[in-house]
């Protein structure tokens, strides 16, 4: 049986703060100026992401703006 479970987040200061300077997150993924063009369309330009370890990331944009394509 699924179980759900409900988390309130009542702003920034119940977020777990980021990794202390003496021991820097080391990207798991990371992509430099991606691009993709069909014909002479630039679906996705000059894109830079890092992604680390334990971290959920997503991608919002418009229709059209490349989301699916930079996956």
């Amino acid at each position: 049986m699924l179980q759900i479970q409900k988390v309130e987040l009542r702003g920034t200061s119940d977020l777990k703060p980021a990794p202390p300077e003496s021991s820097p997150a080391v990207a798991v993924v990371s992509l430099r100026r991606l691009c993709k063009r069909y014909g002479s369309k630039a679906a996705v330009e000059g894109l830079s992401l890092d992604f680390y370890a334990g971290e959920v990331a997503g991608l919002l944009g418009h229709n059209g703006a490349g989301k699916s394509t930079t996956m």
